[in-house]
């Protein structure tokens, strides 16, 4: 079976239309493994059946943008041009920053107000009471302030390039040094987390547990979780940072 490379290298010498929708079924899989992999990331603005349609738009482009000249497979290119064009959807669907960073105070203050008040940490339910919002719409809150800080963490990414992406088969010696640096620098980003950060953010991002979810587990409310996020992603974000200033 001809590999998506080469397939779409022959689509784009002959723009046989036949052989360009061959190459974006063959690559669905893919799209299908990106879509559920990343579902956290978008889960409360759209279901996973989007994330596919909007993967697929992104396929088309890509069998016309790819440059098999580059050394890097078409899969790998694709995957790429899939996380970015999840985190444009992110910011352009209304996920606002300052927004955002308004509502992670108010948070914060009614949990530190209410913990005083109570001598315990707060239910989900009595800190939606005090902010006078409806539990779900806590949840939300909670969704979209840490995804605050992983967007900042993936735009230091960007600086950095997609080498992790690459294959590892067509690398330079200077891309494969450079793949192992940024693979090190993500590996010391989170080894600077508490072993309870770690188990956390390998819950969230790796078995895809919503954060309430992780609550039951640690047996803690799904505002503490948020702030134990929102945290470990903080500290990640100035070591990667810190490790790329160097």
């Amino acid at each position: 079976m001809m590999e998506l490379s080469a397939k779409c290298t022959s689509y784009q010498l002959s723009k046989d239309l036949d052989e360009r929708n061959e190459l974006i079924l063959d690559s669905l899989p893919l799209i299908e493994q990106f879509a559920k992999r990343n579902r956290n990331m978008y889960i409360h603005y759209w279901n996973v059946e989007d994330t596919i349609s909007m993967g697929v738009l992104c396929a088309m482009d890509c069998v016309e943008s790819y440059d098999a000249q580059k050394n890097i497979t078409f899969e790998a290119y694709l995957y790429s041009k899939l996380k970015f064009k999840l985190i444009d959807e992110l910011r352009s669907y209304g996920f606002v920053p300052r927004r955002v960073s308004q509502q992670g105070k108010q948070v914060n203050e009614a949990l530190e107000t209410l913990t005083q008040q109570l001598s315990r940490t707060p239910t989900d339910e009595e800190l939606a009471s005090y902010l006078n919002i409806e539990v779900n719409q806590l949840s939300l809150h909670y969704y979209e302030i840490s995804m605050n800080y992983l967007m900042s963490i993936e735009e230091i990414a960007e600086t950095t390039g997609d080498s992790f992406l690459e294959d590892t088969l067509t690398l330079s010696p200077e891309q494969v040094f450079n793949k192992k640096q940024d693979l090190e620098l993500l590996k010391q980003a989170i080894q600077s987390l508490s072993e309870k950060e770690q188990i956390l953010i390998n819950l969230y991002y790796v078995e895809h547990y919503k954060l309430k979810e992780i609550g039951e587990i640690f047996e803690v409310s799904e505002a503490r979780v948020c702030q134990m996020h929102a945290q470990a992603l903080k500290k990640m974000k100035e070591v990667l940072k810190e490790k790329n200033d160097e």
